[in-house]
């Protein structure tokens, strides 16, 4: 009863920082008792988990969507590793785009309940920098990626007629697929600081095969 779901997309304006290749990968896990609670109604699923005649108050159900920005250079041929400086740089804009411009995370990341209770709605990651090391112990860089996830809170299924219904997630969706997709262009931009050395000359692929 329990299913995960992985989809990769590229950038909408095709790929345009060769020798690297960008994708978006979105999944999320839609576990038993979201299959449950989708299954039937909400007092169904309270008097089959907690016996007849519970009323207990429910919360609305949510989803995490992972995203992973991923940026990789063809299998076997990675890129000398850039200068710290060019690193800096990369991670500066980067991060600052992601941050500010095209946000990949919605602007209210904590909520607080009605408990005082702090919960968190969506979180962000550092760049990541995959290597590798060459038969003389040399660091070659493979790919970056950059992790995220965002709660989309689903409806109720309710049996009684008056009671109000819960909104719809479709303005939810719609609103994060643009900031990926913003997201995922301004990622691939920065790319530039990576592909350039400080000469403005882009290293060839070296082959990490002995």
């Amino acid at each position: 009863m329990e299913r995960l779901y992985e989809v990769f997309v590229e950038p909408s304006v095709g790929q345009q920082t060769p020798p690297f290749y960008v994708t978006a990968k979105l999944s999320y896990r839609w576990d038993a008792l979201q299959t449950a609670r989708s299954r039937t109604t909400e007092e169904d699923m309270l008097q089959q988990v907690f016996g007849d005649h519970d009323d207990r108050a429910t919360q609305r159900p949510w989803l995490r969507v992972d995203v992973v920005l991923n940026a990789n250079l063809p299998h076997g041929k990675p890129l000398p590793m850039p200068s710290q400086e060019r690193r800096a740089r990369w991670i500066d804009e980067a991060m600052s785009r992601l941050d500010r411009v095209e946000r990949l995370l919605p602007k209210e990341t904590v909520a607080e309940d009605a408990h005082g209770r702090l919960a968190v709605l969506a979180w962000q990651s550092d760049p990541v920098i995959k290597a590798t090391c060459d038969a003389h112990g040399a660091l070659l860089l493979e790919g970056v990626e950059l992790a995220a996830w965002q709660s989309i809170h689903l409806p109720r299924i309710w049996d009684d007629p008056d009671r109000e219904e819960d909104p719809p997630p479709d303005q939810d969706l719609a609103r994060m697929f643009a900031r990926i997709r913003g997201s995922l262009y301004a990622w691939m931009e920065a790319l530039d600081h990576l592909v350039t050395t400080d000469r403005g000359r882009s290293p060839e692929p070296r082959s990490s095969e002995p």
